[in-house]
């Protein structure tokens, strides 16, 4: 038999389909192609399909999962069935409100967040609009009036700063980013963008859900401290989540399934559109909560969806949030909710 770094060495010159069917070749080399090869091997195209953030067991059913989806007329979309909230059984506390420059923890332009990183927001979008607001005596925190202002999300191991300013012609801004443990006080990482962004996190996994200046969103995925493109979207959204491989967002009542790639040209998805003022400052979905859940509005009203199990929930709204709305009864039909996948693919749920 080979040694396993010899075995190692044909493996990364395999794609993740021809790895399986080596696997699957004879008992021998089923031993061989072990599950940590497979996690090597899928984590060069899909490092979020991880089996903790998924219904598999292993590296190798994740990987299995990834090429079955992969295949021309599969449908990759989970179906979604509404239930009463007693049937739902979690309780989960949907804020959308989130957390904007504060002076008090801004010194010489240096911000400090919650968890002690530090940056300097020279040169910044994120510095005009704190001379902006000390120039009017404007108040800093968490006011809800400028549409275009400042979002801080605020990690163990990452500082976050958006901040989008609103010149004569066109808004502009930028995102800053900050990681623990870095040396000195310049950003880590700086992007321009022309709309509020929003970040989805889940492990040590970012993307960056970016709106287009015109219409439309793109997907980015934090790779060795750069954002790499894997989805362009038209139209707007209403909430991006994540689960076992997949990227979930609702638009106008629809439910629509992403499964991106590292290394390929960036999935795309043409279905509907929207003006710039649709698209994500104030959208159902903050930068904080668990990956899989959503709130979506539809005609019948409002659902919080957990994309893991495949269920939907009335919600009531409570000024920012949004909870399971109690005594709400089930229905056993898919839901009001319709999907689409397409590597895309969607289905209706209003």
């Amino acid at each position: 038999m080979l040694p396993p770094e010899i075995v190692l060495l044909i493996a990364e010159e395999l794609d993740l389909e021809s790895i399986i069917a080596l696997s699957q070749t004879s008992a021998s080399w089923r031993r061989l192609v072990s599950d940590t090869l497979f996690q090597r091997a899928i984590r060069r195209s899909c490092p979020w399909f991880e089996p903790q953030f998924s219904d598999r067991g292993t590296w190798k059913a994740c990987a299995i999962e990834q090429v079955r989806r992969s295949k021309p007329g599969v449908d990759i979309t989970p179906k979604l069935k509404t239930v009463s909230s007693t049937k739902f059984h979690e309780s989960p506390v949907l804020d959308t409100s989130f957390e904007r420059l504060d002076k008090r923890k801004i010194a010489n332009l240096v911000y400090t967040s919650e968890y002690g990183i530090r940056v300097d927001l020279s040169n910044t979008c994120s510095q005009d609009l704190i001379k902006d607001r000390d120039l009017h005596g404007n108040e800093y925190g968490y006011e809800p009036e400028d549409r275009y202002d400042s979002k801080v999300i605020s990690f163990p191991h990452m500082l976050v700063i958006m901040a989008v300013c609103e010149p004569d012609e066109r808004p502009e801004g930028d995102i800053i980013i900050k990681f623990k443990g870095s040396k000195g006080l310049q950003p880590d990482m700086f992007e321009k963008c022309f709309e509020m962004p929003s970040i989805l996190t889940f492990g040590d996994h970012v993307f960056l859900v970016m709106p287009s200046l015109f219409s439309g969103w793109a997907l980015f995925y934090l790779v060795d401290r750069e954002f790499e493109i894997v989805a362009e979207v038209d139209g707007y959204n209403e909430s991006v989540s994540y689960y076992d491989g997949l990227i979930h967002y609702f638009r106008g009542g629809i439910h629509h399934v992403l499964q991106p790639q590292l290394g390929r040209e960036a999935v795309s998805d043409s279905a509907g559109s929207g003006s710039i003022f649709d698209l994500l400052f104030l959208g159902k979905r903050n930068d904080h909560w668990d990956y899989h859940y959503a709130v979506v509005p539809t005609h019948l009203g409002t659902y919080i969806v957990d994309v893991s199990r495949g269920l939907m929930v009335r919600a009531v709204e409570d000024g920012s949030v949004y909870r399971v709305a109690a005594g709400t009864s089930g229905e056993t039909q898919q839901s009001d909710v319709s999907q689409q996948s397409d590597t895309s693919q969607q289905r209706d749920v209003s």
